[in-house]
């Protein structure tokens, strides 16, 4: 399997699991994302914005119930 396949994979799972919609409203819940993309890379940074859009859909959003903490 290659590493960027991988890559997508975990991020897919960690969308689904552990359900963000479930848990408590008031707090801020931090997510870390370990990415093999420079910050300036375009594939990289449509892959962030899917997993922000995704969460999203599920109810969380960034500075409100969710942090994100991209490497």
């Amino acid at each position: 399997m290659r590493r960027r396949d991988f890559i997508k994979r975990i991020a897919g799972a960690g969308v689904v699991w552990p359900p963000v919609a479930a848990q408590q409203a008031d707090r801020i819940r931090r997510i870390g994302v370990l990415m093999g993309y420079a910050s300036t890379d375009p594939e990289g940074q449509a892959l962030s914005a899917e997993f922000t859009q995704h969460l999203a859909e599920l109810g969380s959003a960034e500075g409100r119930n969710v942090r994100i903490d991209v490497r």
